[in-house]
């Protein structure tokens, strides 16, 4: 068994100082005075400051190594300070600045609350313009000198991420923090300014930490506004190497997460949306084309200009397959998009390619990836991938398509050493783009994304030169840490293939990868819920963006993610880490509401794009935008999705469970396991486990069709003295809010099921209470689907 060897963690290289900086070096080597507020958590010491005008708090590990915080920036001096409260380990504290008056409140860690948070408000004594703001982390050394403190930063925010910044000290001692700026708090001064909070938290040493945007359009007179909530979690010790990185990462992230702010999500109608999506897909003429005889779907609502792509059809086929064998139904564009997928295999390269062979005068005078033979490294595998998802849902013509193409993906793989570039011509592999940026490289992730392929073969042939391909290219995954990730949806399918290699070698350092894998999906969450601009109509927390620097939430990338957390989730059973645990169940419980405002019909008209980059917009269609952004921005700029409408049917297939028929529905916005389902609408039951950490909550409802009446419902979770009480909610049936991680028993009896019973023992069976029972009894014997 092969152990990969430790890849040191480079310290960060001072590249000079800001006159602010050199300014405050003297306060910070020479604090006056006992701090206003003290406390130590886990042998880390945090104190309050008020040193010359700015309000600091510096934090200092047992190892000597020191962060100081700047929670309030006096320019000038501070004309007063006023210690409003001080009460445990909190402070508020009021500061008269020059520029106004600010207002912080400091909660230091103590008890179970492990985190620092500061919060500032900021009421300006004139209409005031931001041109210059300093950040507000300073690494400090032995001597508080932030130019000889030394460390490494691992992660920092990019574009409209989550407000985070990963680092480790080095130099006077080790100790690790992860800070994260509430970007949500800010929404009040972006609107004001006009302004974004992207790349606003920088990790430039020594100067790190957030700066409020700089603006031209000022902040009023006496408006109070909040220019900063922070928080930051410590660890005591720097990680080892990038698989170390990972692990504490999603620590301290998760620590954060618990304390952090969060929305209430929305109950939305996914099953609903499904019959309205089904009806567009197959009837609109704006979402498919015929070509040779046979039926493609388009990229986008009217984008007849370009040739069928591949991906595009299993996109749309796969959950339409996943969802039809969960309900039993019977869908006929099923097979016309599976009639369509022999036309895609190049039997000259013996390999899918991407557009549909014959339709190439389409290509001509396209964006650089648009050639017959230009291959997008993560286009094949995802092709394949998919053809090899059908396959073990016992498609015979996608099993020979996928093995058939196979040979072709593993000479590629070698050809390039497990290191793919970004594009290639697919007939002579010549490098066609060798990186993402300059000195970025290639696509990393694809190595994770060709595992997947590897697993899949292996489920499908039990050949075990598949895993031997598999872990050949997981290793080259080594030393990337936060560099891994390039497109969302494949590093999620990514990790879950890591996770399935360590369960079939029992070699942990898969297992550690594929948490690698996980954090450089964490690490781009929106971790804020944007409200100003086109926002105020439509949610963005926990949102996950298509790349690493894309500027949007994609549907597709962020439902592709969820089947694949599900699949992740299952493959770690218990022994999934603590942070997967919280996070990524929660990322499918917002995502189950935030999706909903990609479809036109929910955004306001002045919200959509005019002209959007591929096709056109078309509200009276079930098919959601590609594209939200934060709120300066219209939605829907790229265009309007086709082969990311089968989001209900993916939601639907892995959230809802049908009783019977289908009157009734039950629905868990948290991943959950059904052990035993049977019944229908008038009377049954269910055993399941809901996924996650019990110190969060999810949603389960009980939703009748709207020609039923809710039955009489009792449920209860293992280990607790009562059953839990439901809430009667509009549209959407009885709900529960339980805690993650419970093990759940339901049952339900309509009320003249009920009613029924009771006649029955005082009279005796007549024939039509038989009957009625007969039939009950028959409908109950059915088994419910997972």
């Amino acid at each position: 068994m092969t152990t990969l060897q430790s890849t040191t963690l480079d310290e960060a290289s001072v590249e000079g100082a800001s006159p602010w900086l050199l300014l405050s070096r003297d306060e910070l080597r020479r604090p006056a005075g006992k701090p206003l507020l003290r406390s130590s958590a886990d042998g880390v010491e945090h104190e309050v400051r008020h040193m010359g005008g700015s309000l600091w708090i510096v934090t200092t590990w047992p190892s000597g190594a020191r962060v100081a915080f700047l929670a309030a920036h006096a320019p000038g001096g501070t004309a007063g300070l006023a210690v409003e409260s001080r009460e445990g380990n909190t402070l508020v504290a009021r500061l008269e600045t020059v520029v106004g008056v600010q207002e912080v409140r400091v909660d230091l860690p103590s008890g179970k609350r492990r985190t620092l948070r500061w919060r500032t408000t900021l009421r300006p004594t004139t209409d005031l313009i931001f041109p210059f703001w300093p950040r507000d982390v300073v690494p400090l050394d032995a001597e508080g000198d932030p130019l000889g403190a030394r460390g490494l930063v691992h992660a920092a925010q990019r574009g409209a991420q989550g407000g985070l910044l990963y680092a480790s000290l080095t130099r006077p001692g080790p100790g690790t923090f992860l800070y994260a700026q509430n970007l949500t708090e800010l929404n009040d001064y972006c609107e004001a300014t006009k302004t974004s909070p992207a790349d606003r938290v920088s990790g430039e040493w020594p100067e790190l930490g957030y700066s409020p945007p700089t603006a031209d359009k000022p902040l009023a007179a006496g408006v109070e506004v909040v220019i900063s909530d922070a928080y930051v979690a410590t660890a005591p010790d720097n990680p080892a190497d990038d698989l170390a990185a990972a692990s504490a990462f999603l620590d301290l992230y998760s620590e954060i997460y618990l304390e952090f702010p969060r929305p209430r999500p929305v109950y939305r109608d996914w099953p609903r949306r499904v019959r309205e999506t089904l009806r567009t897909l197959t009837h609109s003429p704006e979402c498919y084309v015929e070509k040779q005889g046979r039926r493609f779907m388009l990229a986008y609502v009217g984008a007849d200009d370009r040739p069928p792509e591949s991906m595009v059809q299993l996109a749309v086929l796969v959950p339409l397959v996943e969802y039809a064998r969960s309900r039993g139904e019977i869908i006929p564009l099923i097979d016309a998009l599976r009639d369509n997928l022999s036309a895609f295999y190049d039997e000259r390269l013996g390999t899918m390619v991407r557009w549909l062979p014959g339709e190439e005068k389409l290509l001509e005078g396209r964006e650089e990836h648009m050639g017959p033979f230009i291959m997008d490294s993560w286009y094949l595998h995802h092709t394949l991938q998919n053809l090899g998802r059908l396959a073990v849902m016992e498609d015979a013509e996608a099993k020979r398509l996928f093995l058939a193409s196979i040979d072709y993906a593993i000479r590629v793989a070698r050809r390039f050493e497990y290191r793919w570039p970004v594009f290639y011509d697919m007939r002579t592999l010549e490098v066609l783009k060798a990186e993402t940026a300059p000195g970025a490289g290639g696509e990393h992730d694809v190595a994770a994304q060709y595992a997947h392929l590897m697993m899949l073969a292996h489920e499908l042939t039990d050949d075990r030169a598949y895993l031997d391909e598999a872990a050949t290219a997981a290793r080259t995954l080594h030393g990337l840490g936060f560099r891994l990730g390039y497109q969302a949806n494949n590093t999620a399918f990514g990790a879950g293939a890591l996770l399935r290699l360590w369960r079939e070698t029992g070699d942990d350092e898969f297992r550690d990868l594929s948490l690698v894998c996980l954090a450089n999906l964490v690490r781009n969450l929106w971790l804020w819920e944007c409200k100003y601009g086109h926002a105020d109509s439509y949610s963005t927390f926990l949102g996950l963006p298509p790349l690493q620097d894309a500027p949007y939430l994609a549907i597709y990338e962020e439902f592709e993610a969820l089947a694949a957390f599900h699949e992740y989730l299952d493959a770690a059973g218990d022994d999934v880490h603590p942070g997967a645990r919280i996070l990524l169940p929660e990322y499918c419980k917002y995502l189950l509401d935030r999706a909903w405002h990609h479809y036109p019909s929910e955004l306001p008209t002045e919200g959509l794009a005019e002209s959007p980059t591929s096709g056109h917009l078309d509200p009276q269609l079930s098919i959601p935008v590609e594209d939200i952004s934060e709120g300066w921005t219209k939605a829907g700029t790229v265009g309007q999705e086709v082969y990311g409408a089968s989001a209900p049917l993916v939601f639907s297939t892995r959230h809802c469970f049908l009783v019977g028929e289908g009157g009734l529905v039950i629905r868990c916005d948290y991943p959950a396991l059904m052990d035993h389902l049977e019944g229908d609408e008038s009377r049954g039951k269910a055993r399941f486990r809901v996924l996650g950490d019990p110190r969060l909550a999810c949603d389960v409802r009980l939703v009748a069709d709207h020609t039923n009446a809710l039955p009489e419902v009792e449920l209860k979770i293992k280990g607790g003295r009562r059953r839990v009480e439901g809430k009667l909610v509009d549209f959407g049936g009885l709900a529960f809010e339980l805690p993650g991680d419970a093990e759940v028993s339901l049952s339900w009896r309509a009320p003249e099921a009920l009613g029924e019973q009771a006649g029955d023992a005082g009279k005796g069976e007549g024939q039509g209470s038989r009957e009625k029972k007969a039939r009950a009894e028959a409908k109950g014997g059915k088994k419910g689907r997972d």
